[in-house]
């Protein structure tokens, strides 16, 4: 049994008789006494583990592992604890560097990413600085510094995540024994004024300014929800059913994803005219329904460096419309938010590549339309323009998928072999017989039983 004594000059100290019979000594220094009588507990429990060869409890070996080096060298002193082993001291910066190296598996844009978030820890801790002393109160300053360079609360949350993420890493190298990141967050909060409803007037205007190439990439962003450059240059012409109309989008951005590589997406009336055109303009043996804009993208290494966005904004200027904010981000939200009127939004955000949960978080917007309706008393599918088309479009693509299923791709046919089970398809009555269903209903009558007022 251990004990605790006091001595002159206020400090405590934890007394205990070894396995080798001999008395053992821990200072503790000025502590409580209710802080002083934990300690002897745990020294208590670590020396029972010695005697019998047990391994301590989870809990004991947290604390331990929370220890200073300093307290933790008294307790190896006196045998209840293996000495640490001599930490290697690792700058910050060789560190981050290394990691970005050794993560193969993440692509082009990810990278460019987590390289934003390497030059600011730099900037902040410098390059040098051993990984071990940075503490919580330092993580703290590192999310004001990031206020600091007036950047938007979804972006400070976001690199304080992957600081969280690098940090992590260190932590089970054993390059430091905390996170000092873990409860250092940001709260991201949606900036209204960066959303914009790209209405069907505006964008035919800009497309009236557009030449074939451009005019079929913005019909894709607005209409198909396509990413662009990433979804909409990497779209086959061997990807398009014209009987089904039906598309198979391959998504470099999630396909690192287990089965988000690719994903079903109906041809819908607006893209279908477009889309025939460029089948037309297309040289003899084309492979990518926009092999111009592909190449020129993929020859400068990434789709990073496609550079849409000031040609884009160009043409937007021409046709005298005020240029919006997150250009693409925006005509892929406001089709997302237009179908949503028509369909579920499961199979929506299906059709768009991520969850219903970012549709609304991310996507989903409130317009003019829908506040005009409500006040009418109408439905928000009323409001939508060419509503009726597109859904006939998807059911459209039901029966005639169904005889080429064998030949799309697996997300393909799950997405097609699920179709008639569609709310929107039902509610359309599109697969009714016409045959007068009679009072007693439809379901086998049962022996011995009437519907009242029928036999």
């Amino acid at each position: 049994m251990a004990s605790v004594s006091k001595q002159p000059n206020g400090g405590r100290v934890v007394q205990f008789v070894g396995s080798d019979r001999k008395r053992r000594s821990v200072r503790l220094g000025r502590v409580s006494s209710k802080m002083a009588d934990s300690i002897r507990t745990r020294i208590e429990l670590l020396d029972a583990c010695n005697r019998t060869g047990q391994v301590p409890a989870p809990e004991l070996l947290e604390w331990l592992a929370k220890l200073d080096d300093r307290f933790h060298g008294r307790l190896a002193a006196v045998g209840l604890v293996a000495h640490r082993a001599k930490k290697i001291k690792q700058a910050i910066g060789p560190f981050l560097d290394g990691y970005l190296k050794s993560r193969i598996d993440v692509g082009h844009a990810t990278m460019t990413v987590w390289g934003q978030v390497v030059r600011n820890l730099k900037q902040h801790f410098g390059t040098d600085r051993d990984l071990a002393t940075i503490n919580a109160g330092e993580a703290d300053a590192f999310r004001l510094f990031l206020v600091g360079q007036n950047l938007s609360s979804t972006t400070v949350a976001r690199r304080l995540q992957f600081a969280r993420q690098f940090f992590t890493a260190a932590q089970r190298a054993e390059l430091c024994r905390i996170n000092p990141f873990t409860d250092v967050r940001a709260k991201a909060i949606s900036d209204p004024s960066r959303q914009v409803f790209v209405e069907r007037e505006t964008i035919a205007r800009v497309l009236d300014c557009c030449d074939p190439t451009w005019r079929l990439l913005v019909t894709l962003s607005r209409y198909a929800g396509l990413r662009s450059p990433s979804e909409t240059c990497s779209l086959r012409w061997a990807d398009i059913n014209w009987q089904a109309n039906m598309m198979i989008v391959q998504s470099p951005k999630t396909a690192h994803h287990e089965g988000r590589g690719s994903r079903a997406v109906p041809i819908f009336s607006a893209i279908r005219e477009e889309l025939q055109a460029a089948f037309h303009r297309a040289p003899e043996g084309s492979v990518y329904v926009l092999e111009s804009l592909r190449s020129r993208a993929m020859a400068r290494g990434e789709w990073v460096n496609a550079n849409l966005r000031t040609q884009f904004e160009r043409i937007i200027r021409r046709a005298g419309v005020q240029v919006w904010p997150r250009l693409f981000h925006q005509l892929r939200s406001s089709c997302e938010t237009e179908l949503v009127r028509q369909f579920p939004v499961h199979i929506v955000a299906a059709w768009m590549g991520h969850t219903p949960r970012i549709a609304i978080s991310h996507y989903l917007q409130i317009t003019g339309a829908d506040f005009a309706a409500a006040a009418a008393g109408r439905s928000a599918v009323d409001s939508t323009s060419g509503a009726g088309s597109d859904a006939e479009i998807v059911q459209s693509a039901v029966r005639p998928a169904a005889a080429t299923l064998g030949q799309q791709p697996p997300r393909a046919r799950f997405a097609l072999e699920n179709s008639e089970d569609w709310p929107p398809l039902a509610s359309a009555g599109r697969y009714c017989t016409g045959v007068p269903v009679d009072r007693a209903g439809i379901e086998p009558a049962t022996p011995g039983f009437s519907v009242l007022g029928y036999a």
